[in-house]
């Protein structure tokens, strides 16, 4: 929606950004899920370090809510004792619980239902930026939900000029919104990211589950039927990876690692130090924006903590930067990605694995695991030395949810359409 060619959606925010900062078009998030993807983008830590692995576990449906290992240091708290006022405004599974408050000044985390860009609280947005209530120097986490199911589009967008389907109208309209809030900020003296947490099927949900997360009958029989936790666990316990091309329909975000749910737009601007127009078509992880934002800011110096990503900086002042491959992981999945290879392997079904050309068959359609044995073997060994990268020193038990904060969680992300 941010790069190709002939795109069916009317961005011409995002296109004009694009002109002015550096576009990073193969960009792989660490999961298909928020709240793991988040914590890395913010720690600079694979999932297996920062603990938080969205496990959609049990026939009831339940997502695991864990916790932010509470030893691994946030971008927020680098940033604010150094003398930063860290902002976050989140919605979603983003609630406090997470362990993400840690290092924010202010974290407000709003109903998802009735709080979008496109209402009274898209309007206290823009004027807190117009009229300066953000203490200066700040940083602001500002993680929108309006390109989410169940996707309310306002009936002005809600024509085919912006876009074929509901997905597409609602980029076209949160574009246009974002134009309103960009114009209020000074180029010269700001520095702005714009970034996809994960990615989405466009085919999901099929048109038997749409009842479910486009109406409010539907969600509420969800929460009280648990429909779409029993499919998921029947999907998980007989789906094969050729049933799973043949009904691609029934595929989200959260339990799969295929590259339509992983691989995100990544635009950065800022007059100065990140060129304009460049484009950047080697592959980059989540894990990455930490660094490169201390970096870019003249702050690298103050991390004091191993982490698993590496700045950017380098690459954008056209310097020496290999490749190298990155991981990515759900609580059914681990897989390992190069520009031209990904192995998934599944964790719940032991020697169960995929193995796909990116470049020669970019839809994942023909498994190669068996015809390509060197290429598996070697991917393997490269996904184990990741692996190896846990950093003792971050070690730490997971955190535990008192059980009724837990029912109210999992109330929460029924009605969002994740069980």
């Amino acid at each position: 929606m941010c790069f190709g060619e002939d795109r069916p959606v009317k961005t011409p925010t995002i296109d004009y950004l694009k002109s002015q900062g550096t576009s990073f078009t193969q960009a792989i998030s660490v999961g298909s899920v928020t709240l793991t993807t988040v914590s890395s983008m913010l720690t600079g830590l694979y999932p297996f370090v920062h603990g938080v692995i969205a496990n959609l576990a049990d026939v009831e449906g339940l997502l695991e809510p864990l916790v932010l290992n509470p030893k691994c240091i946030t971008l927020q708290e680098i940033l604010r004792r150094s003398g930063y006022h860290t902002y976050a405004m989140v919605t979603g599974p983003l609630a406090e619980y997470v362990g993400l408050v840690r290092g924010f000044e202010e974290y407000s985390h709003r109903d998802w239902r009735r709080e979008t860009i496109y209402t009274d609280w898209g309007g206290r947005l823009k004027e807190t930026i117009r009229n300066r209530k953000l203490k200066e120097p700040w940083f602001l986490f500002l993680h929108l939900w309006d390109v989410h199911l169940p996707r309310v589009v306002p009936r002005s967008f809600n024509r085919y000029e912006y876009g074929r389907n509901r997905y597409e109208r609602a980029i076209s309209c949160l574009d246009h919104h974002l134009q309103e809030l960009f114009d209020l900020l000074d180029f010269n003296e700001t520095i702005l990211l714009i970034h996809g947490d994960h990615g989405e099927n466009l085919a999901f949900p099929p048109l038997l589950l749409r009842p479910l997360f486009f109406t409010k009958a539907g969600r509420f029989l969800n929460a009280r039927v648990h429909i779409l936790g029993k499919l998921r666990y029947l999907r998980r316990r007989f789906a094969t990876p050729r049933l799973r091309n043949r009904t691609i329909g029934w595929v989200a975000h959260g339990d799969f690692l295929l590259d339509f749910l992983v691989r995100v737009p990544l635009i950065a601007i800022g007059k100065g130090i990140f060129p304009e127009g460049m484009i950047i078509s080697s592959q980059i992880s989540q894990v990455d924006i930490l660094p490169t934002i201390l970096d870019a800011v003249g702050l690298y110096d103050r991390l004091d903590q191993r982490i698993h990503g590496r700045s950017l900086m380098p690459f954008v002042e056209g310097k020496p930067f290999p490749d190298r491959p990155v991981y990515l992981e759900t609580g059914r999945h681990v897989a390992i990605r190069t520009p031209e290879w990904k192995l998934i392997i599944d964790k719940s079904v032991p020697g169960t694995s995929e193995l796909y050309n990116l470049e020669k068959d970019p839809v994942e359609e023909c498994n190669l695991i068996g015809s390509e044995e060197e290429i598996a073997l070697s991917l393997g060994r490269a996904l184990r030395e990741i692996r190896s990268l846990d950093f003792e020193e971050l070690s730490s038990a997971p955190s535990e949810i008192a059980g009724g904060e837990r029912r109210e969680i999992e109330r929460n992300l029924r009605d969002m359409g994740y069980l």
